[in-house]
């Protein structure tokens, strides 16, 4: 989260046609980032936040293997990648490049 909110704050954009949307789940008050509303005011988090069932549904149902999870989704809906682990802010912008231009195929 710094790192990528620090990415945005030195004058970094998402590539013209990238939604980011974020996916709050395995939300648990005896973690650090807890409650995650705080967590995220407190890093200037500038994205859309949906919050995950108490069941962790929406990590269920997008195979969530660990945190962070990223799931890259064409516009159409169908799915591009995903994985976990950190991925640096520059390299993530690589990715979502890579399918932009792929998705003008």
């Amino acid at each position: 989260m710094a790192e990528f909110t620090g990415w945005l704050a030195a004058g970094n954009e998402l590539p013209d046609g990238v939604d980011l949307i974020s996916v709050v789940t395995l939300v648990d008050s005896s973690r650090d980032n807890y409650p995650p509303s705080q967590w995220l005011a407190d890093e200037d988090w500038p994205f859309p936040v949906l919050v995950d069932s108490a069941d962790n549904e929406i990590a269920a149902a997008l195979g969530q293997a660990g945190t962070p999870f990223w799931v890259l989704v064409f516009s159409d809906g169908t799915l591009a990648s995903r994985g976990s682990g950190r991925i640096p802010p520059e390299t993530l912008t690589k990715h979502f490049n890579l399918l932009l231009a792929e998705a003008e195929r």
